[in-house]
């Protein structure tokens, strides 16, 4: 009796101090939660928390009104006001600022895992099975976060309610299922599934209200706190009925934590058993109805006790969930299940016997101990085991064993969740500060209303005062420019309508002061009707004005740098006009500076204007950059400088401000770039980044154009360096060969005299070693020429076995010397002819031939060639050459640089063998230049050389002229005119011809040569080129433009001599000369050119 009467007591006090007055409306909203809050068939609301409400509201007298919804719909219209309290709603820890929630609990509640058949008893035997879970179900990201940390995978279908789901699971159409608790325990054994031993996400199902209801608060927790505490009272009946199994109402279903069942139900059993037996102990019959209902009983003790095992390795020793039971009185932990053992990184078992206020970062104050009075969640900090601290959550349950109370306290970890709270509050923080800065506009719109709530910036932005505001939509909308307008209306009915969440432009808008202004502006519709339509919208704007203005000059810049020329000057003076009219400015001037002072050189203006270099004074222009540096400089009142009184533009102009930018070039200022303004300017930020910019790119084009001066300042010396190098090689190419020749005339003179075997080899010692300087300085000359790229390839037929045989004949005398066998092996696929360059093959083979030789000190060297046809019609094919020996071969170090220049195979000072190594070299490019390869092998002992080169197959054309290029065996007695300055090559020359039966006059300079050829009559004129008085071109030339001399003026000419650049043939022949010959002239030659031009010699 006395708890009924201090709750009626309670109630009759409470409803005397209510908040709310007799007889008031109280909209409740409530959302589908069975067995919490629902509506049944009828429509009618049914639940445990509506049915707490009700005995609230009975005893304060209100009258209810229950608002269906969605949960999010509930809590949003509990914040805008539209109802009063939301019953059964899960807590949530600082979520919301305009919604409160009791302290006092209804209840609290779990996720939970049904099954039918199927075996589980951790998350990670749901890997790969079907989830069936209701849409809206607040616990299935929870469990996917839960799962995604132990790698877990599955499929989740979707269904209307859990009674839906538990239904799927016992049809079989998926593996297992996702529901709360509280339903599952009244549902499970109607609907044939069971509970798995997984429990997740505990949520406290309170009332919650808004924040400016503090009394209607007090009132509920109040109420809610004394419902709870009397066992009798509606709350507690309310709670059987509806958390007892369906179609068993009134009967009590126990919820008991690790093993408390078991332990009511022995008690239970203890006391009946002692009762009956008390009452029958006369009766035998009783006693053995006695012993047999406590057997029974004890069997059902016994089952208990193993399901409550069962349930507590289930429900605690398996959970996922950090679980601790704690004595009440001392907070000492009794147990702790694996979970929480893994949370606080402590052994097992080491939590026991630990104080749970031990675990917190700092000791818990009054509140803090009340908190653990009773069902209650609190949020405490608690260090784990290596320090690191964690924001916990703790559900803390009151259970009783052996009729001691104790706590079951339920970990979760919120660190996560408080971080978020806390960034989101700080965001919070600083969007306010932003916001009260003053640089960002916010505004709120009723649209029903067509009401407009604004800032002051919103005012500003405007042009406007804020009381000068209509307040509505139209204050801003008016003002658009005609070129934005339908952009921003599309968007703005796009967000309204829902086809695009956010508001998002961009636009012009006029102000009071009839100016244009680009603003930014975001916004999104946050609260819409039943049906859609938008009610509210709220978001922020921008002012971007400053910023498209830069982004507009920016591409002006990128558009005239793009459009570029060539020419520096040319540039500089677009952007010249470019700064001018990005300024707004009445005129724009650059002007260059003289190195090494301020005087001005060259000047650029914007309008097109008559400037002259000289139209500023030197000292006054010096005065005017004194002790500027980098960046904007500004001079006002500018009409009272003395710059106004010498500038053109200027006193011109008749401005009043001047702003100017330095150009600088490795330190110095190497101009001056500058806008007059006519009325007074103050440059912003952003015009003194513009015209650091364009001063910038304008340094570029003054460095491009010292670059371009110095680059043809580079060039013209190296290509004075280039012609003095072969101006310098044409010298000492004839200055050589001009003693050569006459060397080479008299040791071949001499050889055609009687002598006998000793003064032989002397000569012909002598002009082996002659044809050896000759060859160093061809190859000299021919890497020059490389070098400049100069060296060209012809084209003519040629007989491969012909040119292999004459440079093995060259080779003769010193391969007899050391009794080398000289062979040669030719393909049958080599042609009879074949078109490429046949000085350069021959060149080649020397080289390689002449490497042979030299290297070889006895033994064998073989030429070896064959040809390799292309698969295409224009008969290209390659000429393979190989050339081997058996001499010293190549060490092996030395492959790689064996076509170096100057590489020798002994470069010691030692050195048996001499050479300048320019040999190989020359090969190898002789070879790239024909679009060949060469490659070396050696193995110690000789060396092998192969190379291929591009050459096509002669046609029959060419067959037909290189047949009729033979050289008759002897040459009939000519009258031949030598004209040669140097008395050696004369005497050699002259004696020469004599001896091959030819008469012979000689001419010592141009002059002379006239005169014979006018005086006497010649079958060819042998012409020198370099002598006094005149050469042998003007000579030629006048020879052939004398129309006098009749038919005298076509005598072949032949030049003779020392000049073998390579374009000195060509020049010679232009010059009217019939063919060439390089000194020193070897007889052989001189007879081939001869008997080439006896068809065409006559007496001239």
């Amino acid at each position: 009796m006395k708890p009924r009467i201090a709750f009626a007591a309670a109630l009759l006090c409470l409803t005397f101090f209510s908040a709310l007055p007799a007889q008031g409306v109280v909209r409740v909203g409530y959302f589908e939660n069975p067995p919490v809050s629902h509506a049944d068939e009828d429509g009618a609301v049914l639940g445990l928390a509506p049915d707490i409400l009700r005995t609230i509201a009975q005893g304060r007298g209100w009258d209810i009104a229950f608002v269906q919804g969605s949960a999010s719909e509930c809590l949003d219209r509990l914040g805008t006001g539209e109802t009063d309290i939301c019953v059964g709603t899960p807590f949530v820890y600082k979520l919301f600022d305009s919604i409160v929630f009791t302290t006092n609990s209804i209840l609290s509640d779990w996720g939970a895992i049904y099954v039918d058949g199927l075996a589980v008893s951790n998350v990670q035997d749901l890997a790969g099975r079907r989830l069936g879970v209701r849409r809206d179900c607040p616990h299935v990201e929870s469990f996917k976060r839960l799962a995604g940390g132990m790698g877990v995978g599955f499929t989740l279908l979707e269904f209307d309610s859990y009674d839906a789901v538990l239904s799927a699971i016992r049809q079989g159409e998926v593996d297992a299922g996702i529901a709360n608790r509280l339903f599952g325990l009244r549902h499970m054994q109607e609907l044939g599934v069971r509970e798995a031993p997984i429990l997740f996400n505990p949520v406290s199902l309170r009332f919650a209200v808004r924040a400016d209801s503090p009394e209607l608060l007090k009132t509920l927790d109040a109420d809610l706190g004394a419902l709870k505490a009397d066992e009798r009272s509606a709350y507690h009946a309310s709670a059987r009925q509806w958390l007892s199994p369906a179609g068993r109402i009134g009967a009590e279903v126990a919820t008991f934590w690790a093993g408390v069942i078991v332990l009511v139900l022995l008690a239970g059993a203890t006391v009946w058993l002692g009762r009956r037996l008390f009452l029958t102990r006369s009766e035998a019959d009783c006693q053995n109805k006695a012993l047999q209902e406590e057997t029974e009983i004890r069997k059902r003790a016994q089952s208990a006790l193993w399901e409550s095992a069962e349930r507590h390795r289930a429900m605690f020793t398996d959970n996922q969930l950090p679980q601790l039971f704690v004595e009440s009185a001392t907070l000492r932990i009794m147990e702790a299940n694996p979970a929480a053992e893994r949370f606080y990184g402590f052994r097992p078992g080491h939590l026991v016997g630990m104080s749970l206020h031990g675990l917190r970062l700092r000791q818990p104050d009054e509140d803090e101990n009340l908190a653990l009075d009773g069902s209650k969640q609190l949020i405490v900090q608690h260090r784990l085991a290596w320090g690191e601290v964690r924001d916990v959550e703790l559900f803390v349950s009151t259970v009783f064993l052996s009729d001691q109370e104790h706590k079951l306290v339920t970990v979760l970890d919120i660190s996560e969740r408080v971080a978020a709270e806390e960034a989101r509050r700080e965001s919070e923080e600083r969007l306010d500060l932003a916001v009260r800065g003053g640089d960002i506009a916010f505004w709120d719109w009723d649209i029903g209303e067509d009401r407009v709530v604004s800032n002051e910036r919103w005012a500003e932005l405007l042009g406007c005062r804020q009381d000068q505001l209509a307040g509505r939509s139209d204050d801003w909308l008016s003002r658009l420019h005609p070129e934005d307008a339908a952009s921003v209306r599309e968007q703005l009915q796009r967000c309204l309508d829902g086809r695009a969440l956010v508001f998002k432009v961009q636009f012009r808008l006029r102000t009071e002061a009839d100016e244009w202004r680009w603003l930014g502006a975001r916004g999104r519709v946050f609260l819409r009707a039943d049906d859609g339509s938008p009610l509210r919208m709220a978001g922020i704007a921008f002012d971007i004005t400053e910023r498209r203005r830069t982004e507009n000059r920016l591409s002006s810049i990128n558009t005239c740098v793009l459009g570029f020329t060539a020419d520096p000057d040319e540039n500089i003076s677009s952007l010249t006009g470019l700064i001018r009219e990005l300024l707004g400015g009445q005129v724009a001037c650059y002007k260059r500076l003289e190195k090494g002072g301020n005087a001005c050189v060259s000047a650029w203006g914007a309008p097109a204007c008559a400037i002259s270099a000289d139209c500023v004074d030197e000292s006054v222009f010096a005065a005017m950059l004194a002790g500027r540096g980098q960046g904007v400089f500004v001079v006002r009142d500018l009409q009272s400088t003395p710059f106004a009184l010498q500038d053109t533009l200027a006193s011109a102009a008749s401005p009043s401000t001047f702003v100017g930018d330095l150009v600088f070039l490795d330190g110095r200022p190497v101009g001056a770039l500058y806008v007059l303004f006519r009325g007074d300017y103050e440059p912003s930020e952003n015009d003194g980044k513009l015209m650091g910019i364009v001063a910038a790119t304008i340094r570029v084009e003054e460095e491009r154009k010292i670059s371009a001066q110095q680059l043809v300042k580079a060039k013209e010396i190296a290509e004075s360096a280039n012609r003095a190098k072969s101006e310098f090689l044409a010298n000492m190419s004839h200055e050589i060969r001009t003693p050569l020749n006459g060397i080479f005339g008299m040791l071949q003179l001499v050889g055609g005299t009687k002598l006998d075997d000793e003064q032989r080899d002397y000569v012909d010692t002598a002009l082996t070693s002659g044809r050896s300087l000759l060859r160093v300085i061809n190859d000299v000359l021919d890497f020059s020429k490389m070098e400049a790229g100069m060296l060209t390839v012809e084209s003519e037929p040629l007989d491969i076995r012909h040119v292999v045989a004459d440079v093995l004949e060259n080779f003769s005398v010193q391969a007899a010397e050391k009794q080398l066998v000289m062979a040669v092996e030719t393909d049958a696929s080599v042609p009879p002819l074949i078109l490429s360059d046949e000085a350069r093959i021959r060149q080649i083979l020397f080289n390689l031939v002449g490497n042979a030789v030299k290297f070889t000190p006895s033994g064998r060297i073989t030429v070896e060639s064959w040809v390799q046809r292309a698969d295409t019609t224009d008969q290209t094919m390659r000429l393979f050459l190989s050339v081997s020996d058996t001499g010293i071969g190549i060490p092996e170090n030395m492959l790689g640089s064996v076509f170096s220049a100057f590489s020798q195979v002994d470069g010691s000072h030692t050195r048996k063998y001499g050479g300048t190594g320019l040999g190989l070299g020359i090969v190898k490019r002789l070879v790239d230049l024909m679009g060949g390869e060469i490659y070396v092998e050696s193995d110690g002992e000789g060396t092998r050389i192969h190379l291929f080169l591009k050459v096509r197959e002669a046609s029959e054309n060419d067959h037909v002229d290189a047949d009729t290029l033979s050289i008759p065996a002897s040459v009939r007695p000519l009258s031949v005119l030598l004209v040669e300055d140097e008395p050696v090559n004369r005497i050699s020359v002259l004696r020469l011809l004599e001896k091959l039966g030819h008469a012979v006059v000689t001419a010592e300079d141009g002059f002379q040569a006239l005169e014979r050829v006018r005086s006497g009559t010649f079958d060819i004129v042998l012409m020198d080129i370099q002598m006094p008085g005149m050469d042998g071109m003007a000579a030629t030339r006048l020879i052939r433009d004398d129309d006098s001399l009749g038919n005298k003026a076509l005598v072949p000419i032949i030049a003779l001599t020392a000049h073998a650049m390579k374009g000195d043939r060509e020049k010679f022949l232009d010059a009217g000369m019939d063919d060439y010959l390089a000194k020193p002239v070897d007889f052989t030659d001189l007879v081939r050119v001869l008997s080439g031009l006896v068809p065409r010699a006559a007496r001239f």
